[in-house]
């Protein structure tokens, strides 16, 4: 509200997690884990700003003036960088009576943009992926890996240029579907869906999808309520505001609001949180959250890879127009380790974790998808470690590692 409220070094300041965050604002990745680790009691000092200072607070705890197998102090430094995530090959294409079970389910799908002109492009090639009535996807992939271009095809606003798209076991394409039912079932949010918005009030935008579906006029009225209450504003207060006048989470759950009063069956949502700040981003997840949990099935495109590990059931990688992977988080991202790099970055919890594996820490090995996970990790990483009384040795409780200790008490 234009005053200063906090004023001080990086240390003092991220230390006041609980007052940033009521200021809508959030702490480095590496606060918020020794916080964690901290509240498990592991004694870390206030200089954990970075993951780097993490990693060499953690090992400060751990240093002992002897080698003991791959733990040695001389070797406490910068924090290694974990090798780039690898998405394996091509997997096989799925068959085509695959997902006809589901929700919606492209069956090898191909598009080009400008086809048969000079400028002709493919951006999509043979695309075969099923989603699951009820699932929570995650649709990730480089810059123009045919992302939007694919979610397009789930509402019927492009049509494929080879290979079909099925919704609830129907081509969406065939003679006697009904487009305009289509695009009440399958909601898209665009990017940057605020500028999406153009009715002189917030309740006339949100009503223009209910209307032009044909519903009557107190359906339309009790949809808006609903949906504005949904992303939680006021349906009084802010029905009459104009769109314009509002911040830009408040646009952006306004834009959401306008889909969702047509009472879709599954939306689908493209970067919803960019751009946002901290506090209208936690916004807009515990809205999806919410809906998933009602029975909503969620298409979400985005780069947040942290974002993708909380949330998503199912993972979907798309590379220069092919499907490059499918499945949960933990196995797509415990299998990029293989395979040609396509430039994206594994969470920061699993390459955290890395960079402790790679330091010899005696991990369980599994693929720490939250904070939460990587804490408990860590922890119990801790518990396996002990101190030889007679040399001051560290000794994994394993005796797998033990065996490596060139310890004669031992």
């Amino acid at each position: 509200a234009g005053k200063i409220v906090m004023d001080g070094s990086p240390a003092e300041v991220f230390r006041q997690g609980a007052t940033l965050e009521r200021l809508g604002l959030d702490v480095p990745f590496a606060v918020r884990l020794a916080d964690m680790l901290c509240e498990e009691g592991i004694e870390l000092s206030d200089r954990s700003l970075s993951e780097k200072d993490l990693m060499r607070e953690l090992e400060r705890l751990t240093r002992t003036t002897e080698k003991v197998g791959k733990w040695e102090s001389g070797k406490v430094g910068a924090l290694p960088s974990p090798p780039p995530p690898r998405i394996p090959s091509p997997p096989r294409r799925a068959g085509m009576g695959e997902g006809r079970d589901g929700k919606i389910c492209s069956e090898d799908v191909s598009y080009f943009y400008h086809k048969g002109l000079p400028m002709e492009r493919k951006a999509l090639s043979e695309v075969t992926v099923p989603i699951g009535d009820g699932e929570f996807v995650a649709l990730i992939g480089p810059t123009g890996s045919g992302k939007s271009t694919l979610v397009q095809h789930f509402n019927a606003l492009l049509k494929p240029s080879e290979g079909r798209v099925l919704l609830d076991g129907s081509d969406l394409w065939c003679e006697k579907m009904d487009l305009e039912k289509v695009h009440g079932k399958v909601g898209l949010v665009f990017q940057f869906p605020e500028f999406q918005l153009f009715e002189e009030s917030v309740a006339k935008d949100v009503a223009f999808g209910p209307e032009n579906l044909g519903w009557p006029a107190h359906r339309v009225e009790e949809a808006v309520e609903k949906a504005l209450t949904a992303v939680g504003l006021d349906a009084e207060q802010f029905g009459p505001r104009s769109p314009m006048a509002l911040s830009d989470g408040e646009k952006r759950r306004v834009a959401i609001a306008g889909i969702l009063a047509m009472e879709p069956e599954v939306l689908v949502l493209d970067e919803p949180t960019s751009g946002l700040d901290p506090k209208g981003a936690r916004q807009i997840v515990s809205l999806l959250k919410t809906l998933h949990r009602e029975g909503r099935t969620i298409v979400l495109i985005s780069h947040d890879m942290d974002l993708v590990a909380e949330i998503a059931e199912k993972v979907i990688v798309l590379n220069r127009g092919r499907l490059w992977a499918i499945g949960t988080p933990e196995s797509v991202w415990g299998s990029l380790t293989e395979s040609e790099d396509i430039g994206l970055e594994a969470p920061r919890t699993i390459r955290f974790f890395g960079a402790l594996s790679a330091r010899g820490w005696p991990l369980n090995g599994g693929v720490p998808m939250t904070m939460k996970a990587l804490s408990q990790e860590i922890v119990g990483a801790f518990r396996k470690i002990e101190k030889c009384g007679d040399c001051e040795l560290l000794i994994h409780s394993h005796r797998q590692e033990a065996k490596d200790v060139k310890c004669l008490h031992r």
